[in-house]
């Protein structure tokens, strides 16, 4: 083999090196749960005034990466794509939700939900398209 070929080689095993690096560290390393037992709630708000907010958005006054409490009753459980998600709803309200995407180690908690249960979950407010959209939610106690 050539000089130049080794650098070659030598060249290309460094920039591979770099890449799986450089990947491990902005994605394997990155937390995928934020510890929300510890954060107190901007609000505290039962799922009818959410749904409330959704529907009169000049008055919404959720602001997105906000932690907050929600009070509502359970109309769905999902368990899509190794995903739990919880829809909330409120009574009257049928054509809007609060989708809450459970933190992985709330599993225990949420296989002791059925639907039309009344729970509290506490998670990070991400916005609003048809329903408010809720992240690294748990069961507050």
């Amino acid at each position: 083999m050539s000089r130049k070929s080794l650098l070659n080689i030598g060249l290309l095993l460094a920039v591979l090196l770099l890449a799986f690096f450089i990947t491990k560290h902005l994605v394997w390393d990155k937390p995928d749960a934020i510890d929300l037992s510890a954060k107190t709630p901007v609000y505290k708000l039962d799922a009818k005034t959410v749904i409330d907010f959704i529907q009169n958005e000049d008055e919404n006054n959720l602001k997105a990466e906000q932690v907050i409490e929600v009070e509502g009753v359970v109309k769905k459980i999902s368990y899509l794509n190794n995903r739990i998600t919880i829809l909330l709803g409120a009574d009257g309200k049928e054509n809007a939700f609060i989708i809450c995407d459970m933190e992985s180690n709330q599993t225990n908690k949420v296989s002791k939900i059925a639907a039309n249960d009344t729970i509290r979950l506490k998670g990070v407010f991400k916005g609003i398209l048809e329903d408010a959209i809720f992240l690294n939610c748990i069961i507050s106690e």
